[in-house]
Order: structure tokens, then sequence, then C-alpha cells
């Protein structure tokens, strides 16, 4: 998949949204996220303004923040989500110290990243999550790039 420049998108895989078919809601349009899905290699051009998430459950609809948890397992345990690769262009700034506190609106979530690449050069995510500074200011604010395993 391409995202072409611009793009604002939240692309949820195992994610199966209630009778309203919007992010959050009780019972009819309670949704439901499952972990054992998989989104094939990414390509993200600058600006990035999507949140791309691979068997998580955002919780309050909002993918990059702090609450976010990996969705159900069903009846296939020990199996997690995947994301094959992501590959980053563009006038990104480099990894920046992460913030708790920032809320983020642009994230990649899934319990494996197999590859991460920022303008040719690999990057590792974490379980506690990368921040890619796209405002070449040197600190994690909420329009950077979040990146995080579960």
């Amino acid at each position: 998949m391409t995202a072409p420049l611009g793009l604002a998108a939240t692309i949820a895989a195992g994610a199966s949204l209630g009778a309203d078919r919007a992010f959050g809601g009780t019972h009819a349009n309670a949704d439901v996220f499952v972990r054992p899905v998989s989104i094939g290699a990414i390509t993200a051009q600058e600006p990035f303004t999507s949140a791309i998430a691979a068997g998580i459950d955002p919780v309050n609809g909002k993918f990059g923040d702090g609450d976010d948890v990996a969705g159900l397992a069903g009846h296939l345990t020990g199996v997690t989500s995947r994301i094959a690769a992501i590959v980053m262009t563009g006038d990104l700034g480099p990894v920046v110290t992460l913030n708790p506190a920032v809320v983020r609106i642009h994230a990649f979530e899934a319990g494996a990243i197999a590859k991460v690449t920022l303008n040719g050069t690999a990057i590792v995510p974490t379980a506690a999550g990368i921040v890619i500074d796209t405002g070449a200011n040197g600190i994690d604010d909420p329009n950077d790039i979040f990146i995080r395993l579960f």
C-alpha cells in the first residue's frame, strides 16, 4: 500500500465496528478488535497524516495515545498482529525522545513490524514506542509519527 501525499486515513485491520460503523459505542454499536491479522508493506511519504494499526484496540477510538491495547486473541492464542514493512520518505526528522504525555494523531501500531526504514535508514520499533520528528523541532509533539509494538 502506498499512502499518497496528505492522505488522512485510519486503517484498522482486525476491527469489526458496531452497527454505527464508527469507532466507539456500546451495545449494538460496540466494536470488537481481534489480534490475528496482518497488513502488507506500507510506503508512506511525508506529510503522513494517518493511523495504521493491525490488531490493536484504540479503546477511545484514537490510535497512538496511551490507552491502546492489543486486540482479542480469539481462538488463536499465541498469534500476534503484524505489519510486513514500513518505508517512510520525505522531509522527516530523526527519532526523538518519547514524551508519554503527548497525544499523537499519526501512528503505526501492531504486535510485530518486520522492517521499518526512514529515508533508507533502518530503525527499530519497541513496545514503549518510538517517535519520528516531523516538525524538525527536536521534540515529541502531536504531529509526530508514533510507531509501537504490542
